[in-house]
């Protein structure tokens, strides 16, 4: 049989496709060989007639033509020939030589016929390749894998200049005779080319690297696919290789800092816990999250094994989320899982363990550091030196040399945490039946002890082709979480640490824990109880699609999905004790910290379903591609809880709500529904794949909303120019692959809000009061008078975007700019009309908030020898502005916000805030910026403080804060806040860069994210000293604060106690939140091929170290940049490094 190189010429699919489109290629070529080797000749070329006419045709255009109208597949070197030379064709009922002949004569192309294959190549060549052909040859052989160790079948080896060539077998091996001093040259669609001197190598491994760029892309949008270059929307992607590089528990981590549009951040280290996620800023003053489609389902994310994933496609514009409609106005995010591939069973295992440790969280003030700076603080107040508050020396020797005092910190939390990933996955199939079920498992420590996260997830995706016109699918998935903590909640001895006295003794010398007059954190750790809560979530989907007869291009499709979860949540608490002792070790007295014993049981389930019945059509007439959807979808879901608890115990031995008394109990319980409908249209168009149009609308139901308010129609519209596939641009400039403008406009909504606030509240009290006495009874009073008219909030956004591949795939870029106005926005009116009655005024739909922004991306990537490498970086800058908000004409200017961008809500405890104008501000309400005092310096005597207007009550000391008098009015209070930064904890600006570098088998890869115009105002314990007398404090304020020996400091002086002057919000405690971190870092090896195959056991083996947020550069150097709020009293973020292996069987 002869050596045959064969084109690829097949459209390329995301990774879960491919695996299919290698075996049905190979099994195609394997055809066309039999067909050649046996009956072909190189006459059929004289007598096979087609019939083309066209003007100005490329030259690919020809040949998918001429492949369209025969059995001929065309073999050619992609960089030799050029497929956009345009050429005339008039055939009418003409052979395939005639026509070739025709096409190519005055150009430097010839042609060869071997079989059913017609081998291009530039003229002389085929003079070369009879040369070659008369040399001394040898066979050589190898294989082909993917940087993941992966076989890739049907993989084009060919010798570079030659039509000498072969195609790799179902194991990625092939075998070849080739000349001496041969060239190879290794391709397959969706991977760079790759090629290899063969000196005297007789066996190679050769490995092919992903082309990121690749034009025949297909993405994965609303209810369907599309090639990435007929897509008129904004979608960002991102692949199963780069997911799986975070090494965390929580897949909202994968998407950091990857993809422009997307924000992220992340507010906790907590095990199991993940990114806050938004997709191109905050469009509304409620709830901003992004809407989550599983594989056609709605649900949470986060929790999925990234294993399971195949790619996550983030849906930015209107174009792209439309069809998503009244859910769509924060953006969507796509995940698509993995699918069973044709081929021969193969078996995966990837597994890693780590350690994690805290990325930085302030240092608290040692035992010797809070004594003497304590002491200064009396000193500085005036206190006599001889006064018992005063350390003497001996103590502070102490102190000094360890002998006396506590680290609370390190006895209370541990240094680091383990982690441990396991999955294994089984994945092949046949024509008819295709299979993935995988099995994974996460197990995390906690920074202290009796805190451990948990997690299984299992997965079956099945795949049939029961007829040529009939396909089914069936899905399970299930998951079981537990966090298991002590009686405390961790987060809570992150608030507490800071409170703790230094110079106290944790435990007596017999071991018994010593009295600290407050909490005793170690103990909360060991001897509170236990916490534990599971989450238990399992879905069975259907999917069923049926080619219609008659029609073709038509599809009906119907899904059924069905949901079940529970949550339930058992905390034993038990209180602790602490003890005095004198000298002898005799207990002088024994403090209790908890009141009761208590055990709570909470028990919240809840189900739900999901169907949709659509047709789909699509269909090629000439240049003309015609797309159509048309679908029905519903949800409904409901749930309910109970809960208990009982104190009194008997025992601690019997934690079972039984064992509790019959006094000091409760029971609760409520259960909620929610449901929704809606009918989706889209058509696309697109003509000679240069001029694309869709438009598309979703009708939406809710029942969040009342009826004649419950419906929202919400449309679509966008287009395309492949500015490229002009002659202009082919003509004059060859090194433009692609290049496409695009637009689009639509509108969306958002029904994330409050649900039944149509209807009145009322609030319902056990106790009313009669004659001044309690008696047992019900009371029922309104507490919330309902809106009729409640309805959707309503985002408009137009996006202009540009995007382009040069230079055969060397250079990628994307560039949009979008602008989004959000109307109807739900808000209160309690500064224009006053509460004066009882009961609360409802939300209206009146707010209005725009959005404007740029989104930038870059990716190179290339190939030279074994090497191979790859760069990319995203940026990202979206900027809001409120419009409209309820404000009245005495609103303090610096809590206005209309007319300035939106930062962040009300978050203060409670319901209600009193304002210097005497009105009240709910929780929710947008604020533009952070607010606090003009800080102009620190007083530095005495004299300056009297000359200088009376701030606040006075009693200002030298080394307190001086502030402004903004107002003028001779005083210093709350009437002179001003808005100290309008930038909040949310980035105005996220970017990320990364690159990959392979060589051999190893591969180096990283990827920094960073964000800027964010800021973070210090508060609470991250501003005080000594807060009640005996607290602890972050050493920062102590090293860079006040004294009469250092005047020029950064904060004011120390103190003891209270001190409302200088732990007021002011530009003092205003930090800039701006950082660049490594978010990921990856060092691999993949073991050859022509190794592992010796063992006739492991099909793939690779080793892999990596590490995440290891390096952060920022000025915030005192605590992690990404936390959210002042006080540092959150739990941490983490860093990583973590040991792994992937095992292919």
């Amino acid at each position: 049989m002869k050596n045959i190189l064969l084109r690829d010429s097949f459209i390329p699919l995301k990774p879960h496709f491919k695996h299919i489109l290698r075996s049905m290629k190979l099994a195609f070529v394997y055809l066309f060989i039999l067909v050649s080797g046996v009956f072909a000749t190189e006459a059929d070329s004289q007598t096979m007639k087609v019939s083309i006419v066209a003007k100005n045709i490329s030259t690919q255009d020809l040949m998918q033509e001429i492949e369209k109208q025969t059995d001929y597949l065309f073999v050619y070197n992609k960089n030799e020939i050029n497929l956009h030379h345009k050429v005339t064709v008039n055939a009418a009922d003409k052979t395939v030589a005639e026509v070739l002949n025709q096409a190519f004569d005055q150009t430097d192309i010839t042609y060869a016929v071997e079989g059913s294959n017609i081998m291009l190549m530039k003229k002389g060549e085929e003079n070369r390749s009879s040369a070659i052909a008369q040399q001394k040859t040898r066979t050589i052989n190898g294989v082909v894998t993917d940087t993941n160790g992966e076989t890739i079948i049907g993989a084009n080896v060919s010798v570079k200049g030659t039509t000498i060539g072969t195609i790799t077998d179902i194991d990625g091996k092939f075998s070849l005779e080739v000349p001496e001093n041969a060239q190879l040259q290794i391709s397959y669609i969706g991977y760079l080319t790759h090629e290899v001197t063969v000196g005297n190598k007789i066996s190679f491994d050769i490995q092919l690297a992903e082309d990121t760029q690749n034009l025949e892309e297909v993405v994965v949008v609303g209810y369907g696919i599309q090639k990435k270059t007929s897509i008129s929307g904004s979608i960002a992607t991102i692949a199963q290789e780069d997911i799986k590089k975070a090494s965390t528990s929580n897949l909202s981590e994968s998407l950091v800092g990857r993809m422009p549009g997307l924000i992220a951040v992340n507010e906790s280290g907590k095990p199991g816990s993940g990114s806050k996620l938004l997709i191109r800023g905050q469009g509304t003053w409620n709830n901003s999250d992004p809407l989550v489609i599983v594989d056609g389902i709605e649900r949470d994310f986060s929790n999925l094994d990234p294993n399971e994933i195949e790619n996550i496609s983030v849906l930015k514009d209107a174009a792209a989320a439309a069809v998503y409609g009244a859910r769509a106005a924060n953006g969507v995010i796509l995940v698509t899982t993995k699918r069973g591939k044709d081929g021969k069973p193969s078996v995966k295992l990837d597994t890693y363990y780590g350690l994690k440790s805290v990325t930085r969280y302030p240092d608290l003030a040692n035992p010797y550091e809070w004594a003497t700076t304590r002491n200064k603080a009396y000193l500085m107040d005036g206190v006599d030196p001889n006064d018992t508050r005063i350390f003497p020396k001996e103590q502070l020797d102490k102190f000094r040399n360890g002998e006396q005092g506590t680290d609370w910190y390190k006895e209370t939390f541990n240094k680091t945490a383990s982690q441990y990933y396991a999955n294994l996955n089984l994945s092949g199939g046949s024509e008819r039946v295709k299979y993935f079920v995988s099995l994974g498992h996460h197990n995390e420590d906690g920074l202290i002890d009796n805190f451990d996260y948990k997690k299984y997830n299992f997965r079956s995706n099945i795949d049939a082709k029961v007829t040529e016109r009939l396909n089914i699918s069936a899905d399970v998935d299930a998951s079981t979480r537990t966090y298991d903590t002590p009686g405390w909640n961790p987060e809570d001895l992150y608030h507490y640490v800071a409170r703790q006295n230094p110079t106290l003794p944790a435990y007596h010398p017999n071991g018994l824990p010593a009295n600290t007059n407050g909490e005793h954190l170690p103990e909360m750790v060991h001897s509170s109880g236990n916490n534990k809560q599971t989450y238990n979530d399992f879905r069975v989907t259907f999917k069923a699609d049926y080619k219609i007869p008659g029609i073709e291009g038509l599809v009906a499709k119907g899904m059924f999905s069905y949901g079940k979860n529970y949550m339930y949540n058992k905390k034993f608490f038990i209180p602790y004790k602490m003890y005095d002792i004198n000298e002898n070790g005799d207990i002088t007295n024994t403090k209790v910290v908890g009141e009761k014993t208590k055990l709570d049981e909470k028990f919240d389930q809840g189900d739900g379903y999901t169907y949709n019945l659509s047709l789909n059509y699509n269909r090629t007439f000439g240049k003309h591609d015609v797309g159509l959807l048309f679908l029905y979808e519903e949800e409904s879901s409901k749930g309910n809880e109970f809960s208990a608890f009982r104190t009194n115990f008997v025992s601690n031995s019997v934690p079972q709500l039984s064992a509790g008394g019959d006094t000091d109990k409760t029971n609760a319980g409520k259960a909620h529904e929610w449901a929704r409908n809606g009918l989706v249209g889209r058509i696309n168009y697109a003509y000679n794949g240069t001029y694309m149009f869709e438009a598309s609308f979703r009708y939406d139901g809710s029942i969040t909303f009342p009826k004649g308010h419950r419906y929202g129609f919400f449309p679509s519209v966008s287009g395309a120019w492949r500015i490229s596939n002009e002659s202009f641009i082919k003509d004059n400039f060859s090194f433009i692959d692609n290049l496409k403008l695009r637009a689009s406009y639509g509108t969306l909504g958002n029904d994330q809000v409050k649900l039944w606030q149509y209807m009145s509240e009322f609030v319902y009290s056990d106790v009313a009061t009669i004659g001044g006495n309690n008696v047992n009874s019900i009371a029922v009073y309104k507490d919330l008078f309902p809106n009729p008219d409640i309805t959707w909030e309503k985002s408009s956004t137009f996006d202009l975007g540009l995007e382009g591949l040069l230079w055969q795939g060397l250079l990628g870029f994307e560039v949009d700019f979008f602008a989004k106005r959000t109307k109807d926005i739900l808000a209160p009116q309690i500064r224009t009309i006053p509460e004066t009655f009882g009961a609360t005024l409802p939300d209206i739909n009146y707010g209005i908030l725009d959005n404007k922004g740029l989104e930038i991306s870059l990716t190179h990537a290339n190939q030279i020898g074994d090497f191979t490498y790859r760069i990319g970086g995203n940026f990202s800058f979206v900027r809001n502005k409120v419009i409209q908000f309820d404000e009245s004409e005495t609103t303090p200017d610096y809590y206005k916000v209309v007319g300035r961008p939106f930062t962040h809500t009300l978050s203060t405890s409670g319901t209600k805030v009193n304002l210097m104008d005497n009105t009240t501000e709910k929780i929710g309400r947008p604020y533009a910026g952070l607010v606090g005092m003009k800080a102009i310096g620190i007083f530095q005597s005495q004299e300056e403080i009297d000359a200088w207007p009376k701030q606040f009550n006075g009693g200002q000391k030298p080394g307190d804060i001086k502030y402004a008098d903004v107002n003028g009015d001779g005083m210093i209070n709350e009437n002179d806040l001003i808005v100290v930064d309008r930038y909040g904890s949310i980035p105005e600006i996220i970017y990320g860069f990364n690159f990959s570098l392979g060589w051999k088998g190893f591969e180096l890869t990283a990827l920094f994210q960073g964000a800027a115009h964010k800021s973070v105002m210090l508060e609470g314990y991250g501003t005080t000293m000594f807060l009640d007398g005996s607290s602890n404090y972050y050493s920062y304020l102590s090293d860079n604060s006040w004294s009469p020996e250092n005047r020029d400091a950064q904060y004011p002086r120390a103190y003891v106690g209270g001190n409302s002057n200088n732990n007021r919000a002011s530009n003092i405690w205003m930090k800039n939140g701006n950082y660049l971190r490594l978010k990921n870092i990856e060092l691999s090896y993949t073991f050859p091929k022509s190794l592992l195959t010796k063992t006739k056991v492991i099909n793939g083996l690779r080793l892999y170290i990596n590490g995440t947020n290891l390096l952060t550069f920022d000025k915030l150097d005192i605590m992690d940049p990404e936390m959210t709020g002042g006080s540092a009293q959150y739990y941490p973020q983490m860093k990583s490094v973590n040991f792994g292996l992937n095992f292919t069987y």
